[in-house]
C-alpha cells in the first residue's frame, strides 16, 4: 500500500490478526461491514477492501505504519522502493553485519553483491563474482573426452560459444 511516504506490505491472512488490523489503523467499523464479515468476503470484495485501507495507510509513513502495525501484531513492512542497489552502496548495517561483500567480475569489475548466508564449520563461504557466458564450456568438453579442435569446430557450427575474456 502507498503510505504517506513510499510503500508498505501488509499481510493479515487470520482472522485475529484481520480484527487487529481494523482497530490498529483506526476502522473497527470495518469489523461489522458485511462485505468484509469472513475471509471469503474479503476477498470476493478485495478492491473495496483495497480501497479503505488505502485510504487509512496513506495517512502515515510507512516506517510508523510497519511499528504501529507490528506492535499491534498484524505482519508489515516498510517495502523499499529505491531500489536493490541502495542495499549496496548505501546500507552500513548491511556491511557491518557481512551481508555484502566486494567481488570483480572479468567484465564488470569490482562490485558490491550479497555475502553468502550460511557460514559452515569446516568449509569456507566465498561468494564469486558470478560467471561469464559459457566459461565452463571447454573444461567440461575436455572432461567429457572432447579434443580442442572438434570443441572449436561445434563452435564454429554454432552447437555452442562462449565469451572470449582478456586475461
Amino acid at each position: 500500500y502507498q503510505t504517506a511516504n513510499g510503500w508498505a506490505f501488509l499481510m493479515c491472512p487470520f482472522e485475529d490478526e484481520w480484527r487487529r488490523l481494523c482497530r490498529a489503523v483506526g476502522r473497527p467499523d470495518l469489523l461489522i461491514d458485511p462485505k468484509f464479515a469472513d475471509a471469503g468476503l474479503r476477498l470476493a470484495n478485495d478492491g473495496a477492501l483495497a480501497s479503505e485501507l488505502a485510504a487509512e495507510l496513506a495517512k502515515k509513513p510507512a516506517a510508523e505504519w510497519e511499528r504501529v502495525l507490528t506492535a499491534a501484531g498484524v505482519g508489515c513492512v516498510q517495502a523499499e522502493d529505491r531500489g536493490m542497489y541502495h542495499f549496496f552502496d548505501e546500507d552500513p548495517h548491511a556491511r557491518r553485519n557481512g551481508l555484502t561483500v566486494e567481488v570483480s567480475h572479468p567484465r564488470f569489475g569490482d562490485f558490491w553483491r550479497y555475502a553468502p548466508i550460511l557460514e559452515f564449520s569446516d568449509m569456507a563461504s566465498e561468494a564469486g563474482p558470478g560467471i561469464t557466458r559459457g566459461q565452463h564450456t571447454v573444461p567440461i568438453l575436455k572432461e567429457l573426452g572432447y579434443d580442442e579442435r572438434r570443441i572449436h569446430e561445434m563452435r564454429a557450427g554454432g552447437a555452442l560459444d562462449w565469451e572470449e575474456m582478456d586475461a
